[in-house]
């Protein structure tokens, strides 16, 4: 397999941080560029009462990409101290399509992004950016599973 190019999609939870850190190892040992990327969920506009309800909408928009764009900056050390070219890339969208959009825009060869492992009714009610993700590109995906419960801990607290 030829890889030049990986993209790596961010939520910063922890198991993207794990998938950071796979696509970060593979990057080195294929001498590719990574990609690191995080796409701020697109949201209906709530009517807030306010005069201008698009601007409180556009102004809410920037502020998370902002520091989307801050938390990245962290990421963007781990992949420099490993001598791995980095781009980052931030937009307000539907998650699994702006990941498909971007890898063919930018011809990735693969894109590593973790799964959190929701099941049942977790996942039927949140849906899954994988899942979607797979549905809508042809490009290889290396999925980094988030760790999976301990068994009999549904339900319990701590």
């Amino acid at each position: 397999m030829h890889i030049k190019k990986i993209l790596c999609p961010t939520d910063f939870s922890g198991p993207a941080e794990a998938a950071l850190l796979v696509a970060i190892d593979l990057a080195r040992d294929y001498g590719a560029e990574l990609l690191l990327v995080h796409v701020v969920e697109y949201l209906p506009p709530l009517l807030s009462g306010g005069k201008d309800p698009v601007a409180e909408f556009q102004a809410a928009c920037r502020q998370l990409e902002g520091e989307a764009c801050d938390r990245l900056d962290r990421h963007i050390d781990q992949a420099k101290q490993a001598h791995i070219p980095v781009t980052t890339l931030i937009k307000v969208g539907h998650p699994a399509a702006q990941i498909s959009e971007w890898a063919e825009e930018y011809g990735v060869d693969l894109i590593v992004i973790a799964s959190h492992g929701l099941t049942g009714w977790r996942q039927a009610l949140l849906g899954s950016v994988t899942a979607r993700l797979l549905l809508l590109t042809p490009r290889p995906i290396w999925i980094i599973q988030a760790t999976p419960p301990k068994p009999g801990a549904a339900g319990r607290r701590p």
